[in-house]
């Protein structure tokens, strides 16, 4: 058996005679000892590598670098084709072997030293010719020196069979270096079935130190055979190899071999997103190379455990490990790795909501890349950065930092970067409300990924757009987004991305069935990929579904008979409770325990121990953790859950706890929409603070929690109208019984309060006299049921089933309409109806108007004043700001502005500030007013029925322009008209005017993200643009001015239908309050207008005799009432405020 081709053995590899290093002197002139040897394949006597030995002068082959060393020459007759094996074994140096043909002297063969041990070199080679041969001996390294011995022999099949081994594997190598890992695969089993002949052989008829060698090659072979499958996606062969590699290098107790063998296994697992295997095998790499003192590879793998530990959200552990590797790389000066692990361990903070130590991290990494100059790691760090902030509630902030990372990866042409940048430019302005810039910027960052054929990036923005839709209520766009990332996820074998859109997929999908069918697919691949985050969510998915749908099981007399399946709906949220726990997921856990409450409390009353037991141990986690609003959270629900079991000091006790809680956060550094949304959480919680204290007959001080749900957020803003942060003493203004019944008695007016907590079926109204007795009634309302039905589709769904009465708001709803309010902003013209529908339209707005009174007035009339000019202030709440209070009709036909002068004010509070703002008496003088009637109309950013947003030109109002002139003539002072009302100019005039009309349209849609992609105080005013301004003067706008004004009318359509909250309408009236003006006129809906311009020239001509604005108002009302007797001319206007 020969070789087939002439070979040398480099340590564990074999190389071609085209790879051996060059001789720079092949004629040795100073050989040193040079000795005729036999092949006899004994080993010869001991020989000496020292000063006596010659020199010789190599040029290696990798940086063509000369090396003088020491050299001895030993020489033996050959015959061609002669297979022989040379072996030198020295313990004081690394033998380096040369063979050399005399005649041509040129190089047969070279060996190295083997990784056996620092003793033997193997050389085994097929000689060309016969004749004489040199063996040189010398070292692997400059300076090596010491004894050695050799042996010569011709080579056994074993050692055959184990070079060819190593010539295959080396062709192997090549072709896996070229990334043919097909071809590498052939090379490698050809290798392998060698050496598994030379198994076959037995070890007792093979060298000691030849088995050593064979079996790490043999390692070795499995090893690359295991790292050729991986990427062809053989992963259960590649795991086997390597396995066996990780096997047979522990039996030679090759400790660095197994740690090789280790990381590679961890590779592939990693691959395929088995994590758990990965970690598993890369911590056990790590202590070997830990005690190898290997810092690199150790290094390296604290890298790769610490982004594995984020991926299976185990934060902690990342951290330790990123921060050992931070350590290494900070000793060996590793600045571009320093930057690099510094953002790893700023996104776990992150994570962990460890938020200053996020930013610290992150600005550390800033620091170290700009002082390298390294752009692209300056880049990730700033928008890192930006997403801490957002993280924090910050997307302002966020924003910022991510328009600066897109501007450096624009620089740098990093599309890819550039595609992350703007699709974190679109979550920060999604959070902004700024839905348009959202979109823009998610379609930028999909422009971007489809020109770089970046699927992944594609997938990652397709679903945050469909995220978007779905927010916007437009779920047939969502869907499709949906579809398109799971079909991406799905081509980029990327199953944690398939997960998640078969889940947001399920939250659209029309069909309800199909949603559980998606729901258990991505329930699967989280449990496939241990992904204990996304299996959570899917399971508490699972649960919410059948929560909402029930299992039919028939119809009786008329009703479908359903059973809700309780013991399912537990289940899942079990499962999903018991691995977060077993996972460490606290947050997880928390939420799940609050769901689990809510559960309870919904399947059967004798539960809601077990809701209140839940709720605890969520209070303890979030505690824990200082999230100060899911403790507010959680306190409220324990309050829900006491009151369920009529436990009312209890639920007290939890109640105050819980605003006290979300009271002190919003003494935070919060922004003033910020807190109106932690305001809105706070509604539920004061209501059902009132239905406490009603059900212990606390009527009193339910008025007072009433007063304090409504005040909190107006008080912070009247109290700076600036907007700057507030004073802690300000927020404890919320009045007292004590003092309301001052302001009451002072101000000699009777105060009607209205309120509708959530969970009640009834209207609280309470009447403080101007005595300051405080009377309180409590009116049933139509309550509502739910029947399950089985829709078209098949779907069982709940439908609402009315009472014969109709609901409180469709009350409301029923009397404008019949009003004939238009509520719509492109509307220009009423309809004519013939004198048939007409009367019928108005018995409808007459019966539909008493049907209010019985239900607003009734209750309270014996306790309102007899005398028409004491003023009676309403405070509504909700939709009863929508109610033309004046227009509702006794049951003796009588208008109740009729016997009564009527205000609203958005609370009692709002009332005693707004009188004591600026209180004037007697007649009233207009000196400076400021008039505003049909601007240029600006153009308006709206949501489309398509799901797009577009840009709308508002229609222009020709009403008002004349409204405005009839005004302007009587006070006798022009009015801004046209291209003239540019918004920087009423601004200016606004300033200093003592009474501010404003005939235009009031956009009460403005502010919500959903409706005009904006998110901002709610409502705005139309004027011309102009400047560079938009035309829109917002509420936010109004709420930075320090007007000096007594009076400010908005007269427009649905201008005082401000967003609804517990502060009343907290729209451009309340702007009015917070900016300082006293008393605020705003139209309920839009008036013919022949009879707002009589109307309002009557107002002014009453007040400024009287200086009373409600009594000027309610003359106003009845004038006109005399001239239009249809109520939709006359009772669009209310009084907000001081009525002088």
């Amino acid at each position: 058996m020969v070789l087939t081709a002439p070979l040398v053995f480099i340590g564990s590899a074999w190389a071609k005679a085209s790879e051996w290093p060059n001789i720079k002197d092949t004629q040795l002139l100073t050989p040193g000892i040079q000795t005729k040897e036999s092949t006899s394949g004994t080993f010869s006597t001991t020989y000496h590598l020292d000063d006596r030995s010659g020199n010789i002068t190599l040029q290696s082959g990798n940086d063509g670098a000369d090396s003088v060393r020491l050299v001895n020459a030993h020489q033996f007759e050959g015959r061609a084709g002669q297979t022989m094996t040379i072996q030198v074994r020295s313990r004081d140096f690394p033998p380096y072997l040369l063979l050399l043909d005399e005649s041509t002297k040129a190089l047969v063969g070279v060996g190295l030293i083997t990784l056996v041990s620092n003793e033997d070199a193997w050389l085994v080679a097929t000689l060309p010719a016969d004749g004489t041969y040199s063996l040189y001996v010398t070292t692997h390294n400059d300076n090596g020196r010491g004894a050695y011995q050799f042996r010569i022999a011709n080579a056994t099949e074993a050692e055959i069979l184990t070079a060819e081994a190593a010539f295959l594997s080396e062709r192997g190598g090549g072709q896996y270096d070229d990334g043919n890992f097909a071809a590498a695969l052939q090379f490698y089993g050809q290798a392998l079935n060698n050496l598994q002949s030379v198994d076959a052989m037995g070890r007792e008829a093979i060298p000691e130190t030849l088995w050593a060698i064979h079996s790490r090659e043999k390692a070795r072979i499995l090893l690359m055979m295991g790292n050729a499958h991986d990427p062809l996606g053989n992963y259960e062969q590649a795991i086997d190899f390597q396995q066996q590699a990780i096997d047979l290098r522990r039996q030679l107790q090759d400790q660095r071999g197994v740690a090789v063998a280790l990381t590679a296994l961890g590779n592939t697992h990693s691959r395929q997103q088995q994590h758990e295997a990965a970690i598993a095998a890369y911590e056990q790499a790590l202590e070997i190379w830990q005690a190898l003192d290997n810092r690199a590879e150790t290094e390296s793998l604290l890298d790769r455990l610490g982004n594995l530990y984020s991926v299976t959200h185990q934060h902690q552990r990342a951290i330790e490990a990123h921060e050992q590797s931070l350590a290494i790389k900070q000793a060996n000066q590793n600045r571009r790795g320093e930057a690099e692990v510094l953002r790893y361990l700023g996104i776990s903070h992150r994570i962990l909501s460890n938020y200053p130590q996020a930013l610290d991290l992150h600005q550390q990494s800033l620091t170290v890349a700009r002082a390298i100059s390294d752009r692209t790691q300056e880049a990730a760090a700033i928008g890192n950065l930006g997403l801490v902030y957002g993280a924090m509630g910050n997307p302002a902030q966020a924003l910022d930092w991510h328009q600066q990372a897109l501007e450096i990866y624009t620089e740098l042409s990093d599309i890819n970067g550039q595609s992350n940048a703007l699709d974190s430019l679109g979550i920060a302005h999604f959070n902004l409300g700024q839905y348009p810039q959202a979109m823009e910027s998610y379609q930028q960052a999909l422009t971007l990924s489809h020109g770089a054929n970046d699927t992944a990036g594609i997938r990652r923005t397709t679903n945050n757009l469909g995220f978007l839709y779905q927010t916007l209520g437009r779920d047939e766009q969502a869907f499709e987004l949906y579809e398109q990332s799971l079909s991406l996820a799905r081509q980029l074998q990327d199953r944690s991305s398939e997960a998640l859109a078969l889940r947001n997929l399920a939250s659209v999908h029309p069909n309800y069935f199909r949603r559980i069918e998606l729901l258990n697919q991505s329930i699967e691949i989280a449990n496939n990929l241990d992904e204990p985050l996304a299996l959570i969510r899917a399971w508490v998915d699972l649960g919410q579904w059948y929560f909402a749908n029930p299992r039919t099981l028939g119809v009786s007399e008329g009703a479908l008979q359903v059973d809700w399946r309780y013991p399912e709906i537990l289940e899942f949220y079990q499962r999903a409770l018991t691995l977060a726990q077993q996972r460490g997921l606290r947050a997880a856990e928390a939420s799940i325990l609050n769901d689990l409450g809510n559960v309870y409390r919904s399947i059967n009353p004798s539960l809601t121990p077990d809701a209140i037991i839940a709720y605890e141990q969520s209070l303890a986690i979030y505690r824990e953790r200082d999230n100060q609003a899911e403790v507010g959270n959680s306190l409220y629900r324990l309050a829900l859950a006491h009151l369920d079991l009529a436990q009312y000091a209890q639920a007290e006790q939890y109640l105050q706890s819980a605003l006290d809680v979300l009271d002190n956060l919003r003494e935070g550094d919060l922004s003033d929409a910020d807190k109106l949304a932690l305001f809105e959480t706070q509604r539920g919680a004061y209501g059902t603070l009132q239905r406490i204290l009603i059900n212990q007959g606390r009527t009193e001080d339910a008025l007072v929690a009433s007063e304090r749900g409504r005040a909190r957020v107006l008080v912070e803003t009247l109290a700076n109208p600036t907007g700057n942060s507030v004073e802690l003493e300000r927020l404890d203004t919320v009045p007292n019984l004590a003092q309301i019944r001052r302001i009451a008695q002072q101000q000699n007016v009777t105060l009607v309060s209205y309120a509708r907590p959530q969970g009640a079926n009834q209207l609280y109204i309470w009447v403080v006299q101007p005595t300051g007795n405080i009377a309180f009634e409590s009116v049933a309302l139509a309550s509502e049921t739910s029947l399950a039905v089985e829709n078209a589709a098949g779907n069982i769904e709940l439908q609402r089933q009315p009472s014969s009465e109709p609901r409180l708001q469709d009350l409301v709803t029923i009397a404008r309409q019949s009003l004939g309010v238009r509520g719509d902003r492109f509307a220009t013209a009423l309809v004519e109806l013939t004198p048939e529908a007409l009367a019928r339209q108005q018995a409808e707005t007459e019966a539909n108007l008493r049907q209010l009174y019985d239900v607003l007035i009734a209750p309270i009339a014996d306790l309102l004043p007899t005398d028409p000019t004491q003023p009676v202030v309403f405070v509504p709440q909700d939709e009863l700001f929508l109610v033309p209070f004046a227009a509702l009709k006794a049951p003796d036909g009588q208008y109740l502005i009729e016997n009564h002068t009527l205000l609203t004010s958005p609370s009692i509070q709002v009332f005693g500030l707004a009188t004591e703002a600026r209180a004037s008496g007697g007649s009233f003088a207009v000196r400076n007013p400021l008039i505003v009637g049909n601007p240029t109309m600006p153009t308006v950013t709206f949501l489309s029925e398509g799901g797009t947003f577009q840009d709308v030109r508002l229609d222009p109002l020709p009403g008002a322009q004349r409204e405005a002139e009839a005004i302007s003539g009587f006070l006798q002072t022009p009015a801004l008209l046209g291209n003239a009302a540019t918004k920087t100019a009423v601004q200016q005039r606004m300033a200093g005017a003592d009474v501010i009309h404003l005939a235009t349209h009031g956009l009460l849609e403005y502010g919500d993200p959903q409706q005009t992609g904006t998110r901002d105080f709610p409502g705005a005013i139309a004027l011309a643009p102009g400047g560079g301004d938009d035309g829109l003067l917002t509420a936010a706008d109004i709420l930075q001015m320090n007007l000096q004004a007594d009076l400010a009318v908005l007269s427009a359509c649905d201008t005082g239908r401000g967003r609804i909250t517990g502060d009343g309408v907290v729209g451009l009236s309340r702007a009015f309050v917070a900016a300082g003006v006293p008393s605020i006129i705003v139209s309920l809906w839009a008036v013919d207008d022949e009879a707002t311009a009589d109307l309002m020239v009557a107002f002014y001509d009453h007040w400024q005799q009287s200086g009373d604005k409600a009594q000027a108002l309610r003359q106003a009302m009845l004038t006109t009432l005399e001239q239009h007797p249809d109520p939709r001319l006359w009772s669009a206007f209310t009084l907000i405020g001081s009525p002088n």
